[in-house]
């Protein structure tokens, strides 16, 4: 009987991970595509966003990167204020 539950629950927890692992890869694609219109769109062909925080974990705060005056850059991260699905985006 334990060694149903056991593994049970394990099989429950490998399927809930692999569950979250693909919906995390797809949306994030999807919000870093959007990310990217909106950078070519202000003339930063070198921009980038990453999803994950200080200690590697998924998070809807978008971290840019890339060549852009300070101008540009605070014209693509209010852009990106009104987006759904951004939290907020930085450009450290």
């Amino acid at each position: 009987m334990t060694a149903k539950l056991i593994t049970g629950f394990a099989l429950t927890f490998i399927l809930a991970y692999a569950a979250f692992r693909y919906e995390k890869q797809a949306l994030l694609a999807k919000l870093g595509a959007e990310v990217a219109t909106i950078m070519l769109a202000n003339n930063v062909p070198d921009g980038a966003a990453h999803w994950n925080d200080a200690n590697n974990r998924p998070t809807r705060t978008a971290q840019l990167s890339g060549t852009a005056t300070p101008a540009m850059r605070a014209k693509i991260i209010a852009e990106l204020a009104n987006h759904p699905g951004i939290y907020r985006a930085t450009w450290p």
